[in-house]
């Protein structure tokens, strides 16, 4: 069990000792029966049941299990609270003091009450929900955002060996049946290679500032298509420029690869033919091993005149049109607007999201509030209780046992294990930046719910100490 899990039930434990707190000082004003009673305990350990089962189950990647445990036993408990509260009738035996109650004391029940518990309810489920929402749309359909979290998770000098020993290490664990020994050899070699070391290769052909500029120009060129009338987007990568400057500087490449992967040493009989000037037409015999320093000197000319050879047989184009390849992909015209359409309509309703809470409060709000108490009465708990499940609601998504985990766990079967590997990095650093600003959110949210409980409390206080 990790401290995540500890503090949980620590938690409820306390949350359930409030509850009957408050089920008792209720009972010393109202008189509970013991028919009430029972409903009212049940109540308390059917909500607590459910809420622990939903969060073992949100831990072990059962999202259908934890809904199917909030519904069937904290509802059934909330049902079982509610016949408890309806069974109740105020019965203060002095007169004076129940002429000092006020009628948002009394425990009577009218159908703008129910009404307003349900939109409550619905305002607490919804909160934290419709922000992470919120939160999603704001990174996602911002250009600025969305670049800056590509190049800072992803493709800068920071990120980027990270990034690569990651792909390296899913496309050997999770590598299409067949993968040879030679590839998977070759793959966990690289997984030794320095960061430093990565950084110095990429530069040779990409460095960091190109990476940038690329990136935003992919997410300009993808915004640019969404709020116009373009059919595909309009990006023109330069890949001939990249090959020309890898090969350019294949004299630096080969060297790397002798001091930066650990391959063995060549054998004293390939280090014979070397001394003989004999390098034959092989490259991947050229670097399968590392050669003795005497060697290097003939060695590395030879060898990067072969991989430039092999560079040019690739035949790499000069530039590649996203445009082009998206229509040769047969990507109908009709199907890429259709496409448009649908992700303005998300965005539109990221964007809008956050109202539908506040419009569920506010009819709440209508239906009981005819006072500055009646106010500050209604909102303590619905909104520490959001607070609360928005903060839970992080924690576990979050977890590195959470959901999101266990639902990027395995490469799906049409996509590279590589790119999937890249692809979770990204998304695992966008629900990180969500699920944080999520966390800041409800925290606030939950102060402010702590606070007018606090001040309700000191203010039921001062009114007993007067009688």
């Amino acid at each position: 069990m990790n401290v995540m899990s500890i503090f949980f039930y620590i938690l409820l434990g306390g949350l359930m000792a409030l509850a009957v707190f408050f089920a008792y000082n209720f009972h010393r004003r109202t008189l509970l029966d013991k028919q009430s009673w029972a409903y009212a305990v049940t109540a308390i350990l059917l909500v607590a049941f459910g809420l622990a089962w939903a969060y073992s189950s949100m831990l072990e990647g059962e999202p259908r299990a934890a809904v199917m445990g909030v519904l069937m036993f904290s509802g059934t408990g909330v049902f079982s609270g509610f016949l408890s509260w309806w069974r109740t009738h105020p019965s203060v035996t002095n007169n004076e003091q129940r002429s000092e109650l006020s009628p948002s004391n009394r425990a009577t029940v009218t159908p703008s009450k129910i009404a307003a518990i349900v939109l409550l309810v619905l305002f607490v489920l919804s909160l934290p929900v419709s922000l992470f929402v919120k939160n999603m749309g704001d990174t996602l359909f911002s250009s600025e955002k969305i670049g800056e979290l590509i190049v800072d998770n992803v493709i800068s000098n920071i990120a980027i060996p990270k990034s690569i020993k990651k792909a390296l290490v899913a496309q050997v664990r999770h590598g299409a049946e067949g993968f040879t020994l030679e590839q998977r050899l070759l793959l966990s070699m690289t997984g030794s290679v320095d960061e430093r070391e990565w950084i110095a290769l990429l530069d040779l052909v990409m460095p960091e500032k190109e990476r940038v500029s690329l990136t935003q120009q992919a997410t300009g060129a993808v915004f640019t298509w969404l709020d116009s009338e373009q059919t595909y987007p309009e990006l023109v990568i330069p890949t001939g420029e990249y090959a020309a400057a890898f090969e350019s500087h294949a004299e630096e490449v080969i060297p790397w690869i002798y001091d930066s992967m650990l391959f063995p040493g060549c054998s004293a009989e390939q280090e014979a033919r070397y001394a003989r000037g004999d390098f034959g037409d092989d490259l991947k015999v050229l670097i399968g091993c590392r050669p003795a320093a005497e060697s290097r000197a003939q060695l590395i000319p030879r060898a990067a005149e072969l991989l430039r050879k092999e560079l040019q047989v690739q035949e790499i184009p000069q530039t590649v049109s996203l445009s082009e390849e998206l229509s040769q992909a047969q990507l109908a015209p009709e199907k890429m607007r259709l496409q448009k359409k649908k992700i303005n309509t998300l965005r539109t309703i990221t964007f809008n999201i956050w109202l539908l809470p506040l419009l569920l409060l506010a009819g709440a709000l209508a239906c009981v509030v005819r006072s500055r108490n009646d106010l500050a009465a209604w909102l303590k708990w619905p909104l520490l209780s959001a607070g609360l499940f928005g903060v839970l609601l992080v924690k576990t998504l979050l977890s590195p046992t959470g959901f999101m985990a266990q639902a990027l766990g395995a490469p799906p079967a049409d996509m590279p294990a590589a790119a999937f590997a890249i692809i979770k990095k990204f998304l695992m650093a966008l629900f990180l930046q969500v699920g944080e600003a999520l966390f800041t959110q409800m925290s606030v949210v939950m102060a402010v719910g702590a606070v007018l409980l606090f001040l309700s409390l000191a203010g039921k206080r001062r009114w007993k100490e007067n009688i």
